[in-house]
């Protein structure tokens, strides 16, 4: 996740971020670990993609119950993939703060943002 992105979701009141690893494989590892209710990842994760990610945690551990916003950006991903993925959701690795906290709140409460 980009570090501006980070900084705008530990602001906000409502969310506690747990972890924060720039490498696809050590962020499932924390993600099994944790078990966050939210993972917001990046699609261009080195080692393992974003979508890739949410691919293998679902296939290793679904009672975690980890639910992932996918941050599109390099390489790219349809709303199709993103579903596919197992997603709950996709947003520009541009958008503003303002809308990375309002998808994960929404998320976090079991809704679906797809936005790309």
């Amino acid at each position: 996740m980009q570090p501006s992105a980070c900084r705008a979701l530990r602001r906000a009141d409502a969310l506690d971020i747990v972890g924060n690893e720039h490498d696809g494989a050590r962020a499932l590892d924390e993600i099994l670990r944790l078990a966050p209710d939210v993972a917001v990842v990046d699609t261009g994760l080195p080692s393992v993609g974003g979508v890739e990610l949410c691919e293998r945690l679902a296939g290793a551990s679904p009672e975690v119950g980890t639910r992932v916003l996918l941050l599109e950006g390099d390489p790219p991903v349809t709303r199709a993939g993103a579903v596919a993925s197992g997603a709950a959701g996709c947003l520009p690795a541009t958008s503003t703060a303002a809308q990375l906290c309002d998808a994960v709140t929404s998320i976090a409460n079991g809704g679906t943002i797809f936005h790309i």
